[in-house]
């Protein structure tokens, strides 16, 4: 059961890793990006502004469930956790804890970033079909 909420807590990590890499990614080509009116950049940057509001809000979040967990497992060490149907019960809230409240967290980071991408898919490519269609 421990392994299985590590990997949990690693799975949340992970995506908070690649959620602020894509974020940093958009941030940086919408700053390099020429013909972008100030609408849209203002559009995706308050989109970018949601996401990194909620990738923030994920890392406190994982940073909880990894204490939650370094606390279980210290308290096993010391003894002041003897029991199974105490020690199960309180991995239960953790493995709760970590595939609900972080598992739902990923999936709105995930969701609020594809819709980054998808506004700056529809910015860059409508420029690109425009300068397309003015050069032939």
């Amino acid at each position: 059961m421990i392994r299985v909420i590590q990997t949990k807590i690693n799975e949340g990590r992970e995506a908070e890793h690649n959620l602020t890499a894509i974020r940093s990614a958009i941030l940086r080509e919408l700053t390099n990006a020429k013909g972008v009116g100030v609408f849209r950049r203002i559009q995706i940057k308050r989109r970018l502004q949601e996401l990194d509001s909620r990738i923030n809000e994920l890392h406190g979040k994982n940073q909880e469930a990894e204490l939650k967990l370094r606390t279980f497992i210290g308290g096993v060490e010391s003894g002041k956790i003897r029991d199974r149907r105490q020690a199960r019960s309180i991995l239960d809230n953790i493995y709760h804890f970590c595939g609900t409240v972080v598992a739902k967290l990923v999936v709105l980071c995930r969701g609020l970033a594809g819709a980054v991408i998808n506004v700056y898919r529809r910015v860059i490519l409508g420029l690109a079909d425009a300068i397309h269609g003015i050069l032939g």
